[in-house]
């Protein structure tokens, strides 16, 4: 198995990252973050959207961060553990957010942050009264209003959201396709 693995990481060559993020003459820049979960692990990725002045829209990959889930206990409540880590993806993505604008703050005007998951429940927590919930839901929501309150949250579906491959685990072959 693992050899099959190693094997595929050559195919990492032919991926390409465009690094230069063109802002001169911008009208309008955006911040925009996904998260996801799955049993497997959960992942955010960030992008930056620039209008320029004649209205075209470029998006620029800027960061992506994976973690890998936690070990369940036999104990656990399986309804409660894809939520707590759809909320652990949220944040982590208000953390790679609010490190990006602390990066970009004195280069360029972000107009506008923004965040998609795909757990509806995650986004009933964020809006919700905090102390209604259990302090490991507080604790987390607290902590992603205070990393980027100017943050609007949003939904997408699993199929819209860029950071789901990443959550499930992709193969280097799958990636560069």
């Amino acid at each position: 198995m693992w050899q099959s693995f190693i094997d595929k990481l050559s195919d990492l060559a032919c991926l390409s990252l465009p690094r230069h993020v063109a802002v001169v003459n911008s009208q309008d820049i955006q911040l925009l973050g996904f998260a996801d979960a799955s049993q497997v692990g959960y992942a955010t990725t960030v992008y930056l959207r620039v209008v320029d002045q004649d209205s075209n829209v470029r998006v620029y990959f800027l960061a992506c961060k994976t973690k890998v889930a936690p070990l369940k206990s036999s104990s656990e409540d399986m309804s409660l553990i894809i939520p707590r880590l759809e909320l652990c993806a949220a944040l982590l993505l208000s953390r790679l957010l609010s490190l990006r604008l602390k990066t970009l703050r004195d280069k360029v005007m972000i107009t506008r942050v923004r965040a998609w998951t795909d757990s509806t429940i995650v986004l009933s927590w964020l809006t919700a009264e905090q102390r209604l919930f259990k302090i490991f839901v507080t604790n987390r929501v607290f902590k992603i209003r205070d990393l980027v309150p100017q943050c609007e949250w949003a939904h997408d579906g699993t199929s819209e959201n860029p950071a789901d491959p990443a959550s499930r685990g992709l193969l280097p072959d799958a990636l560069v396709a």
